[in-house]
């Protein structure tokens, strides 16, 4: 009997430290997500959106959104088409809880 108490008292002394050792280091919760208003376009997407605007309008699938008389360079009318406001896409954010979030472009870009 007193052997089983004594390994008894020991994993409840155990169990004690490790929830005492959390509560000292302090775990990570994730927040609960919160609706807010997106923030800027990273350079990482704006990379991505040039790249691909540029990618179409070398290749002919698009045709340009706004006029640059004597402009060719296909990344030079994306880069205008893009400070301008004119490009229709979205940019998909991932979320920490595996989701995503669709913004519209025009609302990313200031």
């Amino acid at each position: 009997m007193a052997l089983s108490a004594k390994v008894r008292k020991q994993k409840d002394k155990g169990d004690g430290d490790q929830k005492r050792s959390k509560k000292q280091h302090g775990e990570l919760e994730a927040a609960p997500f919160e609706e807010s208003a997106p923030l800027p376009l990273t350079k990482y997407e704006r990379v991505r959106v040039l790249g691909e605007r540029a990618a179409r309008l070398a290749s002919g699938r698009a045709a340009p959104t706004v006029r640059l008389p004597g402009v060719t360079d296909p990344l030079r009318i994306a880069e205008e088409e893009l400070r301008g406001g004119t490009l229709r896409c979205r940019v998909l954010r991932p979320r920490p809880d595996g989701g995503s979030d669709a913004h519209e472009l025009r609302d990313l870009v200031p």
